[in-house]
This record gives structure tokens, C-alpha cells and sequence, in this order.
């Protein structure tokens, strides 16, 4: 299961249209790393006037997933930007649908330093 959340992430990493408006709840409620607040319609919109990555900017690395329920997954990551090497924490909420797709209905990014990571 672990594999294929942390997939699901990945994928989101192309800012591919098609992908946002399949994984992402209509609910969907980001906290970016900057402290605003997204929601689904938001990010199509930035989806919608740029063009998808043919590499992603982020590195995804310490992946873990954490079953809440059963058909609710808490991940947890860290990531660094390829260009700037800034580093965040993030944690996503993904929920299986009756479909037995998974969609993502809450991400947080929290930005860090060097300082601040914790071994």
C-alpha cells in the first residue's frame, strides 16, 4: 500500500491535469509551505495556465504511510526542492473511494531549515 500512495505523490510532482482532477477530492484543503490556503478549484486554475513538468522539482525521501482507518492513509515525507534545495515536511490524507481509487483531501507543507531537521 505504501508503494502505491507514495506513487500517487510522485505523480502529483508533474502538475499533470489530468492527475490533479483525478486525485484530488473535491474537498481537497492544502496548507502550502508559504501558510496560504488552497482548495481543488484553486489549484486547477494554476494547473490550467501552466504547463505540466516533464521532470519533477522535488526529491520525495523518508516516505512513510499510516493507516487511520481502512480506507484512510496519513503520509508522511520530507522533500527538497532540485533548484533551491529548500527541504519541507509535508503529510497528505488520502481516502479510498467506493471506486477503490484513492484520492488526496488534505496536504501540509511545512518548510525547514538544516537547523531544523530532526535526526
Amino acid at each position: 500500500m505504501e508503494n502505491i500512495l507514495k506513487e500517487l505523490e510522485e505523480q502529483l510532482l508533474f502538475y499533470r491535469k489530468e492527475d490533479f482532477n483525478t486525485l484530488l477530492a473535491e474537498n481537497y484543503k492544502e496548507i502550502g509551505v508559504s501558510g496560504k490556503i488552497y482548495n481543488k478549484a484553486m489549484e486547477m486554475n494554476y494547473i490550467n495556465s501552466h504547463q505540466a513538468l516533464s521532470e519533477t522539482r522535488l526529491t520525495i525521501f523518508d516516505f512513510s504511510s499510516q493507516k487511520i482507518e481502512e480506507d484512510l492513509i496519513m503520509n508522511s515525507f520530507k522533500t527538497t526542492d532540485k533548484k533551491t534545495n529548500a527541504s519541507a515536511f509535508r503529510t497528505s490524507l488520502w481516502k479510498k473511494q467506493a471506486k477503490g481509487n484513492w484520492q488526496i483531501f488534505f496536504h501540509q507543507g511545512t518548510s525547514i531549515s538544516e537547523e531544523g531537521l530532526i535526526n
